[in-house]
């Protein structure tokens, strides 16, 4: 009997690029906030998990969803509409 032992190959890690960053795709936006009938200057950012809206005279989050809640999105002229799990929109 032989008690000899094959090497073992070590299965290297996958390589994920897109979970290893770190930040976000952003645009200069305008939402529009039916509940105070005002239009406010936003930063639209989007990462590999999450959708923001950053007002950018204070700087503060607006408006915060998973990506995984979006179900889609509606295209107009000059307008974009998020629609989310809740069944919400968000006009931007």
């Amino acid at each position: 009997m032989s008690f000899s032992s094959k090497k073992k190959e070590r299965v290297k890690p996958r390589f994920l690029p897109d979970a290893l960053q770190r930040g976000a795709i952003s645009w200069h936006v305008v939402l529009d906030d039916s509940g105070q009938a005002a239009l406010v200057d936003c930063y639209l950012g989007i990462s590999t998990d999450t959708l923001v809206l950053i007002e950018e005279r204070t700087r503060e989050i607006v408006f915060v969803m998973p990506c995984k809640a979006i179900l889609g999105w509606s295209v107009q002229t000059n307008r974009y509409e998020v629609i989310n799990l809740e069944n919400s929109e968000t006009a931007v």
